[in-house]
């Protein structure tokens, strides 16, 4: 309603303001919209374009649009490493247990070769809670996108290389961030604290809306239709380089979110469930089938700013291991501890890992898969983004301690679909 008084109080004074734009023609503009009770009290005394400017920018609430519209969902989510929801399998291709929630969808293919066999191996990994609720609801968002995931792992290469009419191996994973949600509330808090920096800083720049706005009054022969056009969102009546709000706000905006994100995600603690059933060789040794279930405790802490940010990570936790060539289950115990350096690069992780991992049996047999035996392994990995949700890893594990234990290699392409962001962005 206020919109269409203004309107018509700038149609009003058209006559006024035609030709040239000068301080009395905006005055003479600026009091029709008094008189026109578009605006409350009494005909204005500051007399100028700039006092019409700012009542067009008033009329457009800018401000108060940015802040309800500027904080996306792609905003608030984590960024992602190589696909962590394999982890445990041979087709890891982290160092070490993946940290991180995967945000919405994500997945890995990793070629996999090891002394009891090579293959291939799909990792999906889906958030359920953020793909059963809606995608426009940034407070929803930012707890759920770090508390949860589950993961489905299969071989694709030969799903049933022995013939026997079953799927040789299929894994299930879910991860839970016990402190995901507390980060939440900070996330959004520090996001909007940083946007509303950011837009004062261009409240009182040269880049205001009200400078801006001035400027097209000032540089338009028809500062009536120039501000018909403001009102409509649209600049196409005023100058040309007239833009409602300017590109490097955005920039500045994104930037704010990675920092802010990068901050709250420094930590990380969680728990790693694990089921696998079937062959974890892929068919290339008999009897080697079976049902394993993982229970781990992972965790890892971030330090310094900016460049490759070093972080401290690690796992403890307990493998129950039942196959067909078992007399007896195994149990056994399972840790590992490593160092990281990342930077983030398009909601994505450039990652370098090194780490120890072991596992010692408590009970049970060793049946000498590689899988089963005790072991110490060295191992390393690199994820390096290819595209904005597209990434490629390597993971080297040298065996340290473990009897015929052979190196395992693992290389894959990850691929993470984000949340919806701003238009064209």
């Amino acid at each position: 309603m206020i919109r269409a008084v203004v309107l018509a109080a700038l149609a009003s004074t058209a006559p006024l303001v035609q030709a040239q734009s000068t301080d009395a023609d905006c005055a003479a503009t600026y009091a029709g919209f008094v008189e026109a009770g578009a605006l409350p009290g009494t005909p204005p005394t500051i007399t100028s374009c700039v006092a019409l400017a700012y009542v067009v920018a008033d009329s457009l609430d800018n401000v108060g649009l940015m802040m309800a519209r500027a904080i996306q969902p792609r905003d608030v989510q984590p960024a992602r490493g190589a696909s962590g929801g394999g982890s445990g399998s041979i087709g890891q291709t982290d160092a070490l247990a993946g940290l991180g929630i995967e945000p919405l969808v994500g997945g890995s293919l990793s070629a996999v070769g090891t002394e009891d066999g090579a293959g291939a191996l799909a990792t999906l990994t889906i958030n359920p809670l953020v793909l059963t609720g809606p995608l426009d609801n940034v407070d929803r968002l930012a707890a759920q996108t770090r508390q949860f995931d589950l993961s489905l792992v299969i071989p694709v290469d030969d799903a049933d290389r022995n013939d026997d009419g079953r799927v040789d191996y299929i894994g299930l994973r879910g991860r839970y961030n016990v402190i995901g949600a507390a980060g939440a509330k900070v996330v959004l808090d520090e996001l909007r604290e940083a946007y509303r920096g950011a837009l004062d800083g261009l409240a009182v720049s040269t880049d205001s809306l009200a400078a801006r706005i001035t400027r097209a009054l000032l540089a338009s022969d028809d500062p009536t239709a120039c501000a018909e056009h403001l009102l409509a969102a649209d600049g196409q009546g005023c100058s040309a380089e007239f833009t409602r709000t300017p590109a490097y706000l955005y920039e500045r905006l994104d930037a704010a979110a990675a920092d802010v994100r990068e901050e709250v995600d420094r930590q990380y603690l969680g728990l790693d469930l694990r089921m696998d059933y079937g062959d974890p060789t892929l068919g290339t040794t008999p009897g080697a089938d079976g049902f394993v279930l993982g229970a781990l405790l992972a965790g890892g802490q971030s330090f310094g700013e900016g460049g490759f940010a070093p972080s401290l990570r690690g796992h403890v936790g307990a493998i129950y291991t039942v196959r067909d060539t078992m007399d007896t289950p195994r149990l056994a115990l399972d840790a590992a501890l490593g160092l990281a350096f990342s930077r983030v690069y398009a909601l994505q992780r450039i990652d370098v890992q090194v780490g120890l991992q072991g596992q010692v049996g408590v009970s049970g047999p060793d049946t000498g898969l590689d899988a089963d035996r005790d072991r110490l392994l060295l191992s390393s990995s690199v994820n390096v983004p290819i595209t904005g949700t597209q990434s490629a890893s390597v993971r080297l594990a040298l065996p340290l301690v473990g009897g015929g234990a052979v190196p395992l290699l693992s290389i894959g392409g990850n691929w993470h679909l984000p949340l919806p962001g701003r238009p064209g962005i």
